[in-house]
């Protein structure tokens, strides 16, 4: 069984997924994370604030949306029963208490998520059981309606539509080599900081969960690509810690510049010689490695031989 230190931490990757999701809407929404509702430990995943009365949600996952909607995630290996369901309705009723007025947050204006990556079938059994009706307005979304009083939708993101909620879709323990490679293609694409950094975020949760999967993948020079770009903001920050210790260093130990200076550039190329090692194993050519990391093919040779002594 995982320990909670191993476990991945799903729940940033899908406010993240979810901001990609809505980035069409972005100037109409806000988001608060892990929402308190009180002061006791019950929060919100996710409560989505729409800035406008009328705003028409381009995803399909918004359709639903009204002023303020409450979302709920569980992560793969998490179960989504019906004691959830009526937890998360409680969350509802709760935050419709929470104003600081009598009715500011009206029941019409109150939605509810719940997110799931597998189709919950004992939860869709029980809730037809118990009278509700569920009707599928799009692939992998499903509302719910009866005796609630909240606009209740429940997302099956197994089952979206890839190309239109790519996001959404990707966070699974199981990610196939492709899906991962597109991925990382539509983050590259991104120009805008924030966007760029919800998807870094998304990515951070996925390569976690599926590290020992990717790397296998590693063996692929189809994947060369892809690692280069895993591998940058881990190197970026080798150097950035090697830097900022040799500077401590120094200034502890009252070392002249010269001195200093040769230790952060020592930590430096001990970086450096680990992403020619890492290259060489991905199989790259000696001028291959020498175009990425503009050393000499000479000196790539000399590091290579060290490692094999």
């Amino acid at each position: 069984m995982d320990t909670n230190e191993n476990r991945t931490q799903w729940h940033p990757g899908f406010c993240a997924a979810m901001q990609l999701e809505l980035y069409d809407n972005r100037d109409d929404l806000e988001y608060h994370k892990e929402y308190n509702l009180n002061r006791k430990p019950l929060q919100i995943d996710l409560l989505i604030i729409t800035k406008k009365e009328t705003v028409s949600i381009k995803n399909q996952i918004g359709h639903i949306f009204s002023k303020y909607n409450i979302m709920e995630y569980k992560s793969p290996r998490d179960s989504l029963d019906i004691d959830t369901f009526y937890k998360v309705q409680a969350y509802a009723c709760l935050y419709k208490n929470s104003g600081n007025k009598i009715n500011i947050h009206k029941a019409g204006d109150i939605t509810v998520s719940l997110i799931r990556h597998r189709y919950p079938k004992n939860l869709m059994k029980l809730l037809r059981a118990e009278g509700f009706i569920i009707t599928k307005p799009y692939p992998g979304i499903y509302y719910v309606s009866g005796k609630l009083m909240f606009q209740t939708q429940i997302i099956i993101s197994s089952r979206l539509e890839q190309t239109d909620h790519i996001w959404l879709t990707s966070l699974t323990e199981q990610i196939e080599r492709n899906r991962y490679s597109d991925l990382l293609k539509a983050t590259d694409i991104l120009n805008n900081k924030d966007e760029k950094e919800c998807a870094d975020a998304v990515i951070d949760v996925i390569s976690n969960a599926n590290a020992a999967m990717i790397r296998q993948w590693k063996e692929s020079d189809k994947m060369i690509p892809s690692l280069e770009r895993i591998m940058a903001p881990e190197i970026a920050q080798w150097k950035l810690q090697a830097r900022n210790e040799g500077m401590r260093i120094g200034i502890d130990e009252g070392k002249c510049e010269g001195k200093r200076e040769g230790r952060i550039e020592g930590r430096i190329e001990g970086i450096l010689e680990g992403r020619i090692i890492t290259y060489a194993e991905l199989g790259l050519s000696i001028e291959e490695i020498s175009e990425k990391t503009k050393l000499s093919k000479d000196a790539i040779q000399q590091i290579l031989d060290k490692q094999q002594e």
